[in-house]
């Protein structure tokens, strides 16, 4: 018997959790080449022809070869290697799917996932197509939001104990999300959470998974990249902006968490034409 009209008060909460920003869409034939890369951006990539040698993307554990009809999926902050080879056309969206506005949904599945969608393929090929609108937009959002429920969460780690995990710190999240250029020190962060610092380091690491420091420059590392993707802002003003005392600072922070310098990252990930 089907229920009365009611507040689906738990749907309402958990939908308005989650927030998928689109950050980059690169599409067409790429650049041959080998290469590793490690991104604070979720990547999905739909491959539609190979040329030859289909080449293939992953790391030791997991390598995934690029054949017509291959998606593959990256998860924010997971290193991969790259052999692409000559011929290889693909779209590789590079997006968020964040809780709590800006903590990366994906970013603790320490793995990729791929498979065979040869029924995706027209509406991938369509977003190769110049020009946008808002109908085009929301389209996108359809197709990641529906791939990931029908192709990418039934295959990862479940996600759905991260909301309460992160509730718990809500009050330092809070003030990380105002403005992750400040370079809190740990005890700042126990001060705002009301607790002793070591009592504070203990309670965070059990809970979220990793050490308050590192866990909150991710997250001061991720905002960094998307700044860089400005043309009109330098490295050097990105350093003093973020609190490091000079660019050469800044660049080796930098690319201890991604594996390349802010130079280097934003020619190859930070095209805007």
């Amino acid at each position: 018997m089907e229920k009365p009209f009611y507040d689906n008060s738990p749907l309402t909460a958990d939908a308005g959790l989650l927030h998928l920003k689109v950050r980059h869409i690169f599409c067409g034939r790429v650049t041959p080449g080998r290469w590793v890369s490690k991104l604070p951006v979720d990547r999905l990539i739909y491959v539609f022809d190979c040329g030859g040698e289909p080449g293939g993307i992953g790391n030791d554990g997991d390598f995934c070869p690029l054949v017509p009809g291959t998606w593959l999926f990256v998860p924010a902050f997971f290193g991969v290697r790259h052999e692409e080879n000559e011929g290889l056309r693909l779209v590789s969206i590079h997006f968020n799917v964040e809780l709590f506005a800006d903590l990366e949904l994906f970013s603790e599945c320490g793995r990729i996932v791929h498979g065979l969608a040869p029924e995706y393929r027209e509406r991938f090929l369509s977003l190769t197509e110049t020009g946008s609108s808002f109908r085009t937009a929301a389209e996108l959002h359809a197709l990641l939001f529906g791939f990931l429920a029908e192709k990418i969460l039934p295959r990862v780690p479940p996600v759905d104990h991260l909301r309460e995990k992160y509730r718990r710190f809500e009050p330092l999240l809070t003030v990380i999300r105002q403005d992750p250029r400040r370079n809190l020190s740990v005890g700042e962060m126990a001060s705002i959470m009301k607790m002793g610092k070591e009592s504070f380091v203990k309670r965070f690491s059990a809970g979220i998974g990793s050490p308050p420091k590192l866990f909150f420059n991710r997250i001061r590392a991720a905002a960094a990249a998307e700044n860089l993707c400005d043309p009109e802002t330098t490295v050097r003003e990105l350093a003093f902006r973020y609190g490091f005392a000079s660019e050469f600072y800044f660049s080796r922070f930098f690319k201890r968490h991604f594996g390349l310098s802010p130079a280097a990252y934003r020619k190859r990930f930070c095209r805007t034409s």
